[in-house]
């Protein structure tokens, strides 16, 4: 607003081409950019955030054109509110982003959880009762570690296993035919009664 001093009675007008003029409906939390700032499309952001900006006779506080002035100038306090305004709208921008992303993230990291076999529902229900719930990358971080402990200790029953089967068989073995030394047939005989 700018006081006309050829007014008489001292009533002032609205200039509503003032880069220092806020419409009553604006307000710091609701940014009309329908674009969320995500890391893939900044430009894309940037380009309608400039032009909401525009639209609202504002890229000069963006661009350094229109520069703060002392706090003695009667420009000082529109000045600091219309800052304030857009640090609010571009805030807001962002955190909605913010969000948006971590809403995402989180649908991905079940989905990605949903799709394992059932060997990993021990480490599923821990990373579900974590709080916070931890990122994509930790999951899958975590889940790749326990796939990997799992596979080193089948490898080690596997080893184990040829060997103590070997044993046994070494044990329980009874030629049915052919030659047996006498030796053989002493601990045969030994092993039936």
């Amino acid at each position: 607003m700018t006081g006309n001093e050829g007014d008489k009675g001292g009533s002032s007008t609205i200039d509503f081409s003032s880069s220092y003029y806020v419409h009553p409906s604006d307000s710091p939390k609701q940014p009309f950019v329908n674009e969320v700032l995500t890391d893939g499309n900044y430009n894309d952001w940037v380009r309608e955030m400039t032009n909401f900006l525009f639209s609202k006779n504002k890229t000069y506080f963006i661009d350094g054109t229109l520069k703060k002035p002392e706090n003695s100038f009667p420009e000082y306090k529109p000045w600091m509110r219309c800052d304030a305004m857009i640090k609010g709208w571009l805030t807001t921008a962002m955190e909605k982003g913010k969000k948006i992303t971590a809403h995402l993230e989180k649908q991905q990291l079940y989905e990605f959880l949903m799709g394992l076999d059932n060997d990993f529902n021990v480490i599923m229900t821990q990373i579900l009762a974590t709080k916070p719930v931890p990122t994509l990358g930790t999951t899958y971080h975590m889940v790749a570690e326990d796939e990997r402990q799992r596979a080193t200790s089948l490898e080690n029953q596997a080893t184990l296993e040829p060997a103590a089967f070997k044993a046994f068989q070494k044990r329980d073995f009874r030629p049915t035919k052919g030659k047996h030394t006498a030796k053989q047939e002493k601990e045969n005989k030994q092993d039936d009664e």
